[in-house]
């Protein structure tokens, strides 16, 4: 699903005068684990899963993987 709405956001472009601006969007993907009493550390790792993929090039989606 996250890859769907990184390239339905990648075809999205606004016309400002004779300019044309397009889109990019890297989005960041964790799993909640079971024995997660709150929703502050699914948060972190879609996170770091997000500036993961700003490093790699950005317009991606990357999921977070235990290092």
């Amino acid at each position: 699903m996250a890859e769907r709405i990184r390239a339905s956001v990648t075809r999205i472009e606004v016309s400002a005068g004779a300019e044309t601006v397009r889109t990019k969007v890297s989005i960041g993907v964790a799993t909640l684990l079971p024995d997660e009493a709150t929703i502050e550390s699914l948060i972190h790792r879609a996170d770091d899963a997000l500036y993961a993929g700003k490093r790699e090039g950005r317009d991606r989606v990357v999921a977070f993987t235990d290092r």
